[in-house]
């Protein structure tokens, strides 16, 4: 779900259930054959509402928090 000022918590709530009770998830590319999600792609599609979720609650830090650790891990 792309997000804008209008997302709700309920939205994306709604998406995220959507995405993981579909019999299968389908990655569409313009032009391309339809072909079915990887584990991978379903993940990232999750990922993106997970944060957003994060970001209307006020609760950023459960994912910034993790990503600075990340990077100050990498030399």
């Amino acid at each position: 779900m792309l997000a804008n000022e209008k997302t709700t918590v309920k939205d994306l709530l709604q998406d995220l259930i959507d995405i993981n009770e579909s019999k299968a998830v389908y990655e569409e590319e313009p032009g391309k054959e339809r072909k079915l999600a990887t584990i991978k792609e379903v993940k990232d599609l999750n990922l993106e509402d997970l944060y957003q979720l994060a970001d209307l609650l006020g609760m950023s830090e459960l994912y910034l928090k993790k990503r600075r650790e990340r990077y100050e891990h990498v030399d």
